[in-house]
């Protein structure tokens, strides 16, 4: 039996066999709880992506340190494989993020993807204890800070107001005081006027949250002028 398992594991001592699979499944049920949790919060990275990337970090792990101390002569340096992965995930982390005009997205899931392969690599390693407090403060802090930023610091994306008048007249005081009541932080204003049809428009590019009022600021808005056009993207 002992000579089946060494065949089939490549380890002689059965120890180093359950070791290794209890490292693979732990890192298994990590990748899969991170993973729900970014799901819950709508992001593009979710179970699979991450399990994977989890699963085989610890898989290389195991591999690397195997094939320095488990080999036929094998003298290696078990973290050259890490050094490899910690490189290589790079790429894939460089992937997640997008750039949309002034916006970028991703920078956390990146840092995600990062911090996902450290603890995989660290359970192939028999790391448990740094592993699963690392794991623990993942979960924990994406959730409470998403929260705490969200109360505190709100202004957190590039919007573009774009507002029509149809006389040509505006009161543009009024309209960065009600941009401002509404809690817009106004970047850059551009107005084009088309005297012969008395029509002005003005583009004003403004940070804002999610959780803006739009119709209160349609409303406002139309006191400063003969509104006609409410326009509010992203950049």
């Amino acid at each position: 039996m002992e000579q089946i398992l060494e065949v089939i594991s490549g380890y002689a001592d059965s120890y180093q066999v359950y070791a290794s699979i209890t490292k693979i499944v732990i890192s298994f049920i990590v990748g899969v709880i991170i993973g729900v949790q970014r799901k819950n919060h709508q992001q593009v990275i979710g179970i699979r992506t991450l399990l994977l990337i989890c699963i085989s970090s610890t898989l290389l792990g195991i591999l690397s340190e195997y094939a320095a101390l488990y080999t036929p002569g094998g003298k290696g340096d078990p973290g050259r494989i890490a050094a490899a992965v910690v490189t290589g995930i790079g790429f894939v982390g460089g992937g997640a993020i997008m750039h949309r005009g002034l916006n970028v997205k991703g920078v956390t899931t990146a840092a995600l993807i990062w911090a996902v392969s450290s603890v995989g690599l660290s359970i192939g390693y028999g790391l448990y204890l740094a592993s699963v407090l690392v794991f623990v403060l993942i979960l924990v802090s994406l959730p409470f800070f998403r929260k705490f930023e969200a109360k505190y610091f709100p202004i957190d994306k590039m919007r573009v107001l774009t507002l029509t008048y149809d006389d040509g007249k505006v009161d543009f005081e009024k309209v960065k005081e009600y941009i401002k009541e509404k809690g817009l932080i106004l970047q850059d204003v551009s107005i084009t006027e088309n005297v012969k049809k008395e029509i002005q428009e003005i583009v004003l590019h403004v940070f804002a949250s999610n959780e803006v009022d739009l119709f209160g600021l349609n409303e406002s808005l139309k006191k400063t002028g003969k509104l006609v056009k409410f326009s509010f993207t992203d950049v």
